[in-house]
């Protein structure tokens, strides 16, 4: 399944390098979590290490075909809330970049990212529906 180990890949570089990269640039990427105003300052450093470790963790986990399905559940609701997030941004029109990767700093939020977004849960979706799939295959099988 060259098309399944490929969205695997995908996904696992995405949010590893993403994680990654807000460790490098922890600062900037508090920085954007509090022009959000979404929360207290104070929750913040709490709430971009958990998003780093979840994100980080997601990736890893999507590898290793054991964790895969939690991985890919958690992948879903993260994607969930990422778009929540990009519409929140448009409605109440905040200039802000994404942060989705620090590197890329000067990338603003916007309908190109919630797309992306989109498109990045539907392989989620397909991948998770798949890998149920399959292992109730497998599990009849073997009764």
């Amino acid at each position: 399944m060259l098309w399944k180990n490929t969205i695997i890949v995908l996904l696992s570089l995405i949010f590893i390098i993403s994680g990654i990269s807000k460790i490098i640039y922890i600062n900037y990427f508090l920085s954007i979590l509090i022009k959000y105003k979404l929360f207290p300052d104070f929750i913040l450093p709490y709430l971009a290490l958990i998003l780093i470790c979840l994100e980080i963790t997601i990736g890893i986990c999507l590898l290793l075909p054991k964790l895969r399905q939690n991985a890919l559940i958690s992948l879903i609701g993260l994607l969930i809330m990422f778009i929540l997030l990009v519409l929140y941004v448009q409605i109440r029109n905040i200039d802000v970049p994404c942060g989705c990767f620090a590197i890329f700093k000067e990338r603003k939020m916007g309908i190109g990212l919630a797309l992306q977004d989109l498109f990045l849960l539907f392989l989620a979706i397909k991948l998770f529906l798949y890998e149920r799939k399959t292992m109730k295959l497998q599990q009849n099988k073997l009764d």
